[in-house]
């Protein structure tokens, strides 16, 4: 999915209620929600899972993100990106992966592909062990 999908697909009643010079970031920025409502990528699959939507719509708010940064938006806005983007992985953290795609899912958003450490959450390497059948 382009940048300008993404923002493309912010829906309208947000981008009418920034005003007519608002860009889609400091919209985002007042209706972080909107994030949410973000559709998922087009080769999104009807067996995708709950953690895979999450990260659909992930990839989606780091793509925002990103061009808010490029934009050179204020610090205040690409904060506030960055806190709805945090919100997601937050999500899919909380959500049992139901095979290894999913585990995989929530560690590249969690670490962004590798830029920052993983959580420090056993549940999390509980969960790994379980897919792997329980190997140590």
């Amino acid at each position: 999915m382009k940048r300008r999908d993404i923002l493309c697909a912010v829906p309208a009643a947000a981008l009418m209620a920034g005003g007519a010079n608002a860009t889609a970031a400091q919209v985002l920025t007042r209706e972080p929600a909107a994030l949410l409502t973000l559709p998922a990528a087009a080769d999104a699959s009807p067996e995708d899972t709950p953690i895979m939507l999450l990260f659909r719509k992930w990839q989606a708010a780091w793509a925002i993100e990103q061009a808010a940064y490029d934009a050179d938006e204020s610090d205040d806005i690409c904060e506030a990106l960055g806190d709805a983007r945090l919100d997601l992985e937050k999500q899919m953290l909380a959500l049992p992966a139901v095979d290894p795609r999913d585990f995989i899912c929530k560690i590249a958003a969690w670490t962004d592909f590798g830029v920052f450490s993983p959580p420090d959450d056993r549940r999390l390497w509980v969960e790994a062990r379980a897919l792997i059948g329980g190997a140590a």
